[in-house]
């Protein structure tokens, strides 16, 4: 390990002790939101300087940018409480819910320790070998995927668009809410727009490898690619536009060595938040009379405590079913258990039907459901166990490395994978699975070369 490496390990150690006295002190003496927002600012600022000064990372890498979807989609209310002082204990997430103080306490906990872990994988993380053999450029390769890519551009952009459309209009007709009204029937059947959305990003995962050889077919695929996410915010889509404009921000500044550009990624992010706190008002998501624009952004960063309060919430539950945890892993398990065992209702095979179904039945009853968080899956499938928690992040940090290793392979998964990274801090593991069978399957399929050595 480099001295570089050696540090970092020292300074993610001194804060991990930093969040067990944080703690022991909620437990011993007392809880304060205001500890531990300052707690959180505090690790998470010298998490990200210590891995820009110290590890000379990129401000604009794929793992910084990926931290900052941690930071504002689970911390995001933890970040703005000194300046807005929002009720992070009870939220009207699923009706008005409390929680009290010894789950939040914990919840903290497992969050910034779980956020320590990842970035430690990442850190010691070794580069995986990948086969490069045959060269995909100026090959019959290329053509093959040429051809792939030019056919879902032609069949499944169009799908996407019209979706993304729809989505639009039952936003504006029937609100926000009703947008997860389909999350119970994903239970059984994945929604057309994540199937094509699916296909769409495989293909340009794939494009981005011959992208060199075909530059003006791949400009226009990663225009259409990035603008229809863009289009989401006015469905009240903010992750899907947060994952558009990262995009941006990593394809036009990936190559940028050193640290030297935080403070234009600071910058960046104050635009961000501004440009989605204006089209949140355009589409009347945020449009209250009588509040002022710096009061509706610290609202927003706010909101995204949602996430950490689904967190929260989930760890108060240990009857989950059995059924949910093969449905995580294995694609189409609800399904197959339901032709050959027995048929069971939706609220009994995903985690977070399950959970809004324990909140609430009577609204769950109604067509609702929660929306879920990685580390709920990371918790659940530890078993409330914190060293086997810890170990999932651990891992899960590790992954993240591998994506961002430099072969055709590697760079094409995370290219295809990349808008449900960005996302996946609010989001469950089940919906990263689906991209990197299909991915992987067509590649091998498209090259007839052995991915790994």
């Amino acid at each position: 390990m480099s001295s570089s490496k050696k540090y970092h390990f020292v300074v993610l150690l001194m804060l991990y002790a930093f969040a067990l006295i944080i703690y022991l002190k909620d437990i011993l003496v007392g809880f304060t939101i205001e500890t531990q927002s300052i707690a959180f600012i505090s690790i998470t600022v010298i998490t990200i300087l210590s891995r820009l000064y110290l590890m000379k990372e990129n401000a604009f890498s794929f793992y910084s940018l990926y931290y900052l979807t941690f930071v504002i989609f689970i911390g995001g209310s933890f970040v703005v409480y000194p300046f807005y002082e929002g009720n992070l204990l009870c939220r009207d997430v699923f009706g008005f819910i409390c929680l009290a103080d010894d789950v939040f306490s914990k919840a903290f906990f497992l969050i910034i320790t779980s956020s320590i872990a990842i970035e430690l994988g990442y850190l010691i993380s070794h580069k995986v070998k990948f086969n490069n053999r045959v060269s995909i450029c100026n090959s019959q390769t290329s053509k093959n995927i040429l051809v792939f890519t030019v056919l879902i551009a032609m069949i499944f952009l169009p799908l996407l668009y019209f979706t993304t459309y729809n989505s639009i209009l039952t936003n504006y007709y029937q609100g926000y809410l009703a947008g997860f009204r389909t999350s119970q029937g994903d239970t059984y059947a994945t929604p057309n727009a994540l199937v094509y959305l699916l296909f769409v990003s495989v293909g340009f995962g794939l494009l981005y490898a011959i992208r060199n050889s075909y530059p003006i077919f791949f400009k226009i695929y990663l225009f259409l690619f990035i603008f229809n996410f863009l289009l989401s915010v006015l469905a009240g889509g903010r992750a899907g536009f947060v994952t558009a404009l990262f995009m941006i921000l990593w394809f036009k500044y990936r190559d940028l060595k050193g640290s030297k550009h935080l403070i234009k990624l600071f910058f960046y992010g104050v635009f961000i938040v501004s440009l989605i706190n204006l089209m949140m008002i355009f589409n009347g998501r945020l449009g209250e009379s009588g509040i002022s624009f710096s009061e509706l952004f610290f609202r927003l960063i706010d909101s995204q405590g949602v996430s950490f309060f689904v967190f929260s919430m989930s760890t108060t539950i240990d009857d989950y079913p059995y059924l949910a945890y093969f449905k995580t892993v294995v694609p189409g398990s609800v399904h197959i258990y339901n032709y050959f065992v027995e048929s069971v209702p939706s609220y009994m095979a995903a985690f977070p039907n399950y959970l809004a179904w324990k909140i609430d039945s009577s609204l769950y009853n109604e067509g609702y459901a929660l929306g879920w968080s990685l580390f709920s899956d990371f918790y659940l499938f530890s078993f409330g166990f914190y060293p086997l928690f810890l170990m999932f992040s651990f891992i899960w940090g590790r992954v993240l490395s591998k994506l961002d290793s430099d072969s055709d392979f590697a760079n094409g998964l995370l290219i295809t994978t990349m808008p449900v990274l960005f996302m996946i801090n609010r989001a469950t593991f089940s919906a990263l699975v689906p991209y990197v069978i299909l991915y992987t399957l067509s590649y091998l399929f498209l090259t007839k070369v052995k991915v790994f050595k």
